[in-house]
This record gives C-alpha cells, sequence and structure tokens, in this order.
C-alpha cells in the first residue's frame, strides 16, 4: 500500500472544515481555540490518557465516543486544561458543547471537546462560549484553516504539528490528516499530548476504534520527552531492539532507553556515554543477558559500534560526537534471544527544557 505524504492538515479529507483564533483564554494576542468540523456525521473513535487524574474533557469525550451514533465536531482551548477542576469543569463541558451545537445545528452529543494547559484552573466559560460563536462563523477548507487550527492548540510547542497523506483502498484514493500538540509530558499512555485525525474513509466506528487503539500501541505509545505520563524540538533521539524474544521485551526495554533522562542528557551533550544506555536497559523490569548485548549509534553522519558483548569497542570519540549532533540519533541494541524488534521515539533533554517548565504558569 503505496502511502503518499503531502501539504495539508485536518482539513484535507473531503468535508472537512477548521479555523482557530484567539479567544482571550491566555492574552490577547495569541490562538488559544480551535475548532474542526465535518459537514457529514462521522464515526468516531478514541483513546484517552491511562492517569487515574483524567482531566474533564476525557471524561466527556470517552461517553460521547463510546455511546454517540456519530460525531462532527471538536473543539479545542489551549491556555487551560481542565483538570482537577470537579463537576464546574464537567459541567463547562457540557456547555461548550451546547454552544457549538447550537452554533453549528448539530446534536450535543455530537461534539468533542479537549483542554490544555494548566492544570487546577477553571475555564473562562463565557470567552470559550464567545470563542466557540466566532469559529462556527469563520470555518474553512483551506490549507491556512487547518494551519490557524494547529496553531490555536499549541502550549509550549515551538511549532505546530500538522500531517497528510493519500493512499489507495479498493480502488478509490483516500485521505487521512492530523494536527497534535505536546512537547513536554509525554510519556506513553498519552497524558498531555492531544491529537486529532481525519479522514475521507469510509469505516465503521467499531473497525475504527480496533485500528486504533491497535495502531498506537507501537506509536504515540513508544514515545517520551520526560517521562510524565501527562521541552524539546532539538534532537529526536530513536531507540530500537532486535534480537528479542517478543515483542513485549522489545518494547519494554525501548522504552526504558528514551524515558532515561541520564541517556537524553547525554545526547544532548553528544556523549557516547554507553552505560546510560545499557543501565536503561538493566532497570526496564525485561529480563536479558547483558553480557551478550551489542549496542551501535548511528545518525545521517554515520554508524558506529560502541558495545559487543556487553564490553566497549575501541571506538572513536570525536567519531561517535559527531553521530550525536545530527538532529536524529538512533541508538540500536541487539540483546540476541530471538526475532522480534521494537522501537520508541524520544528527545534530548535540555537547558531550555527546564526554564520553559520551571516558567510555564508564569
Amino acid at each position: 500500500m503505496a502511502i503518499t505524504k503531502i501539504n495539508g492538515g485536518v482539513t484535507a479529507p473531503k468535508g472537512f472544515l477548521a479555523s482557530g483564533l484567539n479567544a482571550g483564554i491566555k492574552n490577547q494576542t495569541k490562538k488559544d481555540m480551535a475548532m474542526v468540523f465535518s459537514s457529514t456525521p462521522c464515526a468516531a473513535a478514541g483513546v484517552f490518557t491511562t492517569n487515574l487524574v483524567k482531566a474533564a474533557p476525557v471524561k466527556w469525550d470517552k461517553e460521547i465516543v463510546t455511546t454517540s451514533p456519530y460525531v462532527q465536531a471538536v473543539v479545542v482551548n489551549s491556555g487551560i486544561a481542565n483538570a482537577c477542576t470537579g463537576a464546574e469543569g464537567l459541567g463547562y463541558c457540557a456547555d461548550t458543547a451546547a454552544e457549538a451545537a447550537a452554533a453549528l445545528n448539530i446534536p450535543k452529543t455530537a461534539v468533542l471537546v479537549a483542554s490544555t494547559g494548566v492544570i487546577g484552573k477553571q475555564l473562562p466559560i463565557d470567552k470559550i462560549k464567545s470563542g466557540v460563536t466566532a469559529l462556527s462563523k469563520v470555518l474553512g477548507s483551506s490549507r491556512e484553516d487547518a494551519k490557524l487550527a494547529a496553531e490555536a492548540i499549541m502550549t509550549t510547542d515551538t511549532k505546530s504539528k500538522e500531517v497528510a497523506c493519500t493512499l489507495e483502498l479498493d480502488g478509490k484514493q483516500v485521505t487521512v490528516a492530523g494536527m497534535c500538540k505536546g512537547s513536554g509530558m509525554i510519556h506513553p499512555n498519552m497524558c498531555t499530548m492531544l491529537c486529532f485525525v481525519t479522514t475521507d474513509v469510509a469505516i465503521s466506528h467499531e473497525l475504527l476504534q480496533k485500528a486504533l487503539s491497535e495502531d498506537v500501541v507501537d506509536t504515540f505509545n513508544m514515545i517520551s520527552v520526560d517521562g510524565d505520563t501527562s521541552t524539546n524540538d532539538t534532537c529526536l533521539f530513536e531507540a530500537t531492539v532486535i534480537g528479542a524474544k517478543d515483542k513485549n521485551q522489545a518494547r519494554t526495554i525501548a522504552k526504558s532507553v528514551v524515558c532515561s533522562s541520564l541517556t537524553k542528557a547525554a545526547v544532548f551533550g553528544h556523549d557516547a556515554n554507553w552505560g546510560r544506555i545499557l543501565c536503561a536497559m538493566g532497570y526496564s523490569g525485561a529480563q536479558f543477558d547483558p553480557e551478550v548485548v551489542d549496542i551501535w549509534l548511528e545518525s545521517k553522519a554515520g554508524t558506529i559500534k560502541i558495545v559487543e558483548n556487553g564490553i566497549a569497542t575501541d571506538y572513536s570519540e570525536e567519531t561517535a560526537t559527531k553521530i550525536l549532533s545530527e538532529e536524529e540519533v538512533i541508538a540500536k541494541m541487539d540483546i540476541k534471544e530471538g526475532n522480534e524488534t521494537a522501537t520508541a521515539f524520544g528527545c534530548d533533554l535540555t537547558y531550555e527544557y527546564v526554564k520553559i517548565n520551571g516558567d510555564y504558569r508564569s
């Protein structure tokens, strides 16, 4: 199945409209509300944080995805997370959905809501309602409309995140697109990472939910920035485990390596400190023989084997530094127990990450 990436966002599939604007939630200059609307009823599916502390929008959306026959709109705000807000916060989800339903002439049960930002504050519901009304009047299907929506859901992100692609199914060309936000508190099991995917594929709710639930196991749930289940865009760090006896062993070890703060720091410093990697493998909880492990570092600058059978090779520190200085770095670990493999995705940990999160509320 050939997949072709195209220039687009959530409006790329047929029938989808979107926009983003400033509703005054954060301040008077930054976009902080977005809406995505489908001109026809849609099958919907969702996966949500496994954190026991769930924000009000998560509770609302889980109910809608499970019980509503269809969905047509998503309303998203940034700046305030509507988490740890009790019955009042959940009521604001219903109020937001009702406002969107009236503005778009659809049922209240066809509206999903999402929030991201500071925990513990109540939403300024009057601003939210005004934002919903304003958004409903400026929805569009252009590339720029999708871009506005993607920008409006950002929090500490340094850039908006969008993608669109086409593929052929049963002789018909279909489109899948998405936007997401998140640069911190991204760890396996979603947390404050928000993602919205649109498609004009004809698919049932049951099959869509099955496909999504199975896919996130090896995609979103294999991503970590800081080890928090809920910033940095400098360097993408991937950990690939090969030679595992089963998928679970491979996933567990790969996740442990990309979640290691010490490994992230070593990547930021371009330091081939392979002990950090082996240590993270060791406390992952997966069983393996450390005395047979081989480790490589790879990037556009080349490939270098730094560990063989659990012992350092006579590698060049200069070459290793060049490899680690690229924007994308792969650590590959062979545990020599089987044929399974898994890759987890993370990033380095920088001074700026600490500054952003230290000043987040101020």
